[in-house]
Formats: C-alpha cells, sequence, structure tokens
C-alpha cells in the first residue's frame, strides 16, 4: 500500500456527525475470529452506543 492510498482513507472516513448518526441508527454488526486452525467464525452481535463506547452483546 502505498502513502497515496492511506491518505484516501482520511478523504472519505466519516466525521464524528456522521459516526455518531451512523451508530445511532443501527443496533446489530457482525464480529468475525479466526480459529487456531485458520478457519473463520462470524456472528452477528447487537449493540449500543453511548456516544463514547460501543458496547456489544449476544
Amino acid at each position: 500500500m502505498t502513502v497515496t492510498q492511506q491518505r484516501r482513507g482520511r478523504k472519505i472516513m466519516m466525521t464524528p456527525g456522521e459516526l455518531d448518526d451512523f451508530l445511532t441508527s443501527r443496533r446489530t454488526c457482525r464480529v468475525a475470529t479466526v480459529s487456531a486452525d485458520g478457519a473463520p467464525h462470524v456472528s452477528a452481535l447487537w449493540f449500543a452506543w453511548d456516544g463514547t463506547s460501543l458496547w456489544l452483546y449476544s
């Protein structure tokens, strides 16, 4: 990855207000892990955004 590609992320990232709006309008997310043998595991989790922290629960 070049420096130019990394800077693109800064151009398209959400503002704090956009991020807050997005996180308060959603209730589920997908969390993925990889086991020791390399097998992926994806699970849906509910979350709550309190304006500072993202709280995950199943």
